[in-house]
Parts: C-alpha cells; structure tokens; sequence
C-alpha cells in the first residue's frame, strides 16, 4: 500500500526533520509546499529520499480563497 503525505512548510526549520522523521516511517512519498521559506527547510528536506519539494507562493497569503 502506498501512503503519501502532502505538507505546508514556511521557516519550519526547527521542527522539520522531527515531522519528516516521522512521516517517512509510515508514508512511501511526502510533498512538502514551500511557501518562500528563508532558512534551511528547503535543504533539511531535500536530504530525504521520499520527500519532493514543490515551490508554494502564496504571495505573503496565510489562506488561499479557491471560491
């Protein structure tokens, strides 16, 4: 069975290999939106095999309206 995760990350610096850790002991794939993060999120979980990193602008936006 596959599980995928699909993730929000801004400046999650601090917790994200705890989340990521975690995450891959049970998912097959994880997608992580970075939403313009300024430090080492990006490369944290770049170092993970099943973890793909897909750029998320959301312009500053904390919510996005898809109404």
């Amino acid at each position: 069975m596959k599980i995928h995760a699909y993730l929000i990350c801004f400046n999650e610096e601090k917790i994200i290999k705890s989340v990521l850790d975690y995450y891959s002991s049970i998912c097959s794939k994880i997608f992580l939106f970075d939403n313009g993060s300024t430090d080492d999120s990006v490369k944290i979980a770049c170092q993970y095999d099943n973890v793909r990193v897909i750029n998320f602008d959301t312009g500053g936006k904390k919510t996005i309206n898809t109404m």
